[in-house]
C-alpha cells in the first residue's frame, strides 16, 4: 500500500516523473518498500527460500497424468523386442529394466535421467497398478511429465522477490524512546492517517475519539428515511484501529503547543467508562488534527449523547419514525445534503408535501450548472416545492404542534418537522479554548484552522480534513472523503519526513462527487464536469453505493478495499492532471481563436 516517503535520496530522485505527473505530491507508490520490523525480515527471509525449494522441486519431479498403458506379456529382460504390430505406438520407444525383471517403455518426453526404478515404483504405487510376474509397462501414453513449468517458473520468482524484498526492506531501528503521535478524531483522514502510521516502529500512535465506531456519513441520508441501512454505515472502532497503535476513548478539549523542543500537552475528557469528569494530560511530540467538522442533528452524531452505537442507531431510527408520521417537511439548505434528504423523503413517501428553501437561486451552488439543472428538474418532478433565492424571517407555533414559516417574501409555509441543512462548523475547540493566544490565532473567521501547504499550523502540529483550510491557495478545496485521504497522506508524509519537499500536497485536489437522488438515480461529479443526463442516474446510483461499500470495508482493513482505495487515489490524482491540462489547452486555444476573428486596429 501507499505508504509515507522514507528512505535515501535515490528513491526521491527515482520518483521524480511521478512528482512532474501528480502535480509535485509526494506520495509513495505501492511498489515502494518501507522498513519493517525483525520479525517481519525474518519471514521475508524464510518465504523466499521455501518457494525456491519449491520451484526446485517442481523442476525435477516427474508427473504423470493420463492412466496406465497396456501390459505386454511373454517379454523377457534378456530378449528385449518391440511390442507386437497390432500396437499402434504414438512416440518412439525406450527400454529400460524394472525392478522384478519388468520392463517399462516410456515416452519421448521423459528424459532418461528419469527413467529410473525408483520412477517407476512411484508411478506404480502412485496409479495402484498390478504387475504380473513377466510382462512390460507400457508408460507412453502418459503425457509427460515433466516439469510444471509454470508453476515452478512462479514459485522461483516469488522466492527471489521475497529474498530481494527481505534485503531492501531492512528492520527500522528503534529508538530508546518512540515519537508520540497523537491523532484527534476518527473520520477518514484521521483513521487514515492512522493506519499509515502504524508501520513505522519509530512512532508511538494514540487516536483520540470518543465514539466506539466509525460512521459513513455520506449515506446517512438514506438511513434517516431507510433506517435499515443503517448498519452497513457502521464499523467498529477497535476493527478500524491497526495493531499496535493505542486508543483513548474521549474528547480533546484543549492544548498547549510545543515550544523550546519540548513536548506539547492535549488535555483529553475521558468518557464516562472512566471516573465521571477525570481528564487526562496526554504528552506528544506530534499532534495531527483530524476533528472534523460538525452538523445539526441528525445528520452528524453527537458524541455527548451518541458516543456509543446502539445510541445512535436508537437516534436515526427515530428521526425515521418522526419523518414517517409527519405530513409536511421543510429543509432549509440546498447544498448537497438538503438535496439529497429532500430527494430521499419524496422518493419514500410521494405523498408528504415537502419545501426545500435556500437563499442561493439555484441548487448545489459551486457545481456545475448541469448538476443543479438536473437536481432541480428531478426534485420538481417528485412534487417538491422549491423556494430558492429567499429564506426564512420569522417562525411561529402552528396548530398540532406544527410551525409556520415566514419567508421574505412575505409567503408562509406550515410544516411539521425542520432539518437544518444549511452547512457544517469546524471542530476546532481544543485551539478556540486555548489559553495560549498564539493557539486560538491559529484559527480563521468561520471557526477553522489555517495551514499551509506542509498542512503545518505551527511546530509539531498538522491538521487535515474539513477542520483545516489552507492559506496558501486563491480558492480551498474540496471538503469529501477523497480529498481527507489525499490530505492524510500528506500529513503523514510531513510527519515522518519534514522538511523533506516545500510542496506535499498539490492544488486544487480533484473534486469527486456522486449526488444520490433518490435509489436509483443521481449525478456525478468530477472537477468542472457534471455527468448529469437521465442515462447517467443508475450509474450515479450504482458508482455511489460501491463507494460506501468499498470505504467502510476500507475502514474495516480489508485489504482488497485498501489496495483498490490506494490505487484511486493515485489514479484520480492522475485524472486531474489531465483533465485540467486539456481544460488549460482548449482556453487558450479558445483565446487565441477570439484573438484572431477581432478586427484589429487600422
Amino acid at each position: 500500500f501507499v505508504r509515507p516517503m522514507v528512505g535515501a535520496d535515490s528513491m526521491s530522485n527515482n520518483l521524480q516523473p511521478l512528482n512532474r505527473l501528480y502535480g509535485s505530491v509526494q506520495l509513495q507508490p505501492p511498489w515502494c518498500p518501507t522498513p519493517r520490523s525483525a520479525v517481519g525480515s525474518a519471514g521475508l527471509m524464510v518465504a523466499g527460500v521455501l518457494m525456491l525449494l519449491l520451484g526446485a522441486l517442481l523442476f525435477t519431479a516427474p508427473h504423470f497424468s493420463t492412466t496406465a498403458g497396456t501390459l505386454y506379456h511373454d517379454v523377457h529382460p534378456s530378449n528385449v523386442q518391440p511390442p507386437p504390430r497390432s500396437t499402434t505406438l504414438l512416440n518412439p520407444v525406450a527400454f529400460t529394466t524394472a525392478p522384478s525383471g519388468h520392463l517399462v517403455r516410456y515416452p519421448r518426453a521423459v528424459p532418461p535421467w528419469h527413467r529410473t526404478a525408483s520412477t517407476t515404483l512411484q508411478y506404480l504405487n502412485h496409479k495402484a497398478v498390478a504387475v504380473p510376474a513377466s510382462g512390460a509397462l507400457d508408460l507412453s501414453s502418459a503425457s509427460a511429465a515433466a516439469p510444471n513449468w509454470l508453476v515452478a517458473l512462479l514459485a522461483i520468482v516469488l522466492g527471489a522477490l521475497g529474498l530481494v524484498l527481505r534485503k531492501v526492506t531492512r528492520p527500522t531501528a528503534v529508538s530508546a524512546r518512540r515519537r508520540r503521535v497523537v491523532i484527534v478524531g476518527g473520520g477518514f483522514s484521521g483513521l487514515a492517517a492512522t493506519r499509515l502510521l502504524s508501520v513505522h516502529p519509530s512512532l508511538e500512535v494514540t487516536l483520540v475519539e470518543p465514539k466506539d465506531y466509525f460512521e459513513y456519513t455520506p449515506g446517512i441520508l438514506r438511513a434517516l428515511v431507510r433506517p435499515e441501512v443503517i448498519d452497513r454505515l457502521h464499523a467498529p472502532l477497535k476493527a478500524a484501529i491497526p495493531r499496535g497503535c493505542k486508543w483513548l476513548r474521549g474528547t480533546a478539549l484543549n492544548l498547549d503547543r510545543p515550544q523550546g523542543g519540548n513536548s506539547g500537552t492535549l488535555m483529553v475528557q475521558l468518557n464516562s467508562v472512566q471516573p465521571s469528569g477525570s481528564l487526562k494530560a496526554v504528552p506528544f511530540d506530534h499532534l495531527l488534527v483530524c476533528a472534523g467538522s460538525s452538523y445539526a442533528p441528525p445528520i452528524r452524531p453527537d458524541p455527548a449523547k451518541e458516543a456509543h452505537r446502539t445510541n445512535r442507531v436508537e437516534s436515526v431510527r427515530a428521526f425515521a419514525q418522526t419523518i414517517a408520521q409527519a405530513q409536511s417537511i421543510i429543509l432549509l439548505g440546498g447544498g448537497i445534503v438538503g438535496v439529497e434528504l429532500a430527494a430521499e423523503v419524496a422518493e419514500a413517501y410521494p405523498n408528504k408535501r415537502v419545501t426545500l428553501i435556500s437563499r442561493s437561486s439555484t441548487l448545489l451552488r459551486g457545481l456545475p450548472d448541469g448538476a443543479s439543472i438536473r437536481a432541480a428538474k428531478w426534485l420538481q418532478s417528485r412534487g417538491v416545492q422549491l423556494e430558492l433565492g429567499s429564506s426564512v424571517v420569522d417562525v411561529h407555533d402552528g396548530q398540532d404542534g406544527s410551525k409556520k414559516y415566514v419567508l421574505e417574501s412575505g409567503q408562509v409555509i406550515e410544516a411539521d418537522v425542520e432539518f437544518d441543512c444549511t452547512g457544517s462548523r469546524a471542530c476546532s475547540r481544543i485551539f478556540s479554548a486555548a489559553a495560549d493566544t498564539a493557539v486560538s490565532s491559529a484559527l480563521d473567521g468561520r471557526g477553522e484552522v489555517q495551514i499551509d501547504s506542509t498542512m503545518t499550523v505551527f511546530d509539531k502540529v498538522t491538521a487535515v480534513g474539513d477542520v483545516a483550510v489552507r492559506t496558501d491557495v486563491p480558492f480551498p478545496d474540496p471538503k469529501t472523503a477523497v480529498t481527507a485521504d489525499l490530505g492524510a497522506r500528506a500529513a503523514v508524509r510531513a510527519i515522518v519526513d519534514p522538511g523533506r519537499s516545500p510542496t506535499l500536497l498539490p492544488h486544487p485536489l480533484p473534486r469527486v462527487m456522486c449526488i444520490s437522488l433518490g435509489r436509483w438515480s443521481g449525478v456525478i461529479v468530477f472537477n468542472d464536469i457534471a455527468f448529469s443526463s437521465a442515462l447517467w442516474g443508475p450509474v450515479a446510483a450504482v458508482v455511489k453505493r460501491y463507494i460506501e461499500w468499498s470505504k467502510v470495508l476500507e475502514v474495516k482493513q480489508v485489504w482488497a478495499a485498501k489496495l483498490v482505495w490506494t490505487w484511486t487515489d493515485h489514479l484520480l490524482l492522475l485524472l486531474n492532471r489531465v483533465q485540467r491540462w486539456v481544460w488549460g489547452m482548449k482556453w487558450r486555444f479558445w483565446r487565441s481563436k477570439q484573438d484572431r476573428t477581432q478586427p484589429q486596429p487600422v
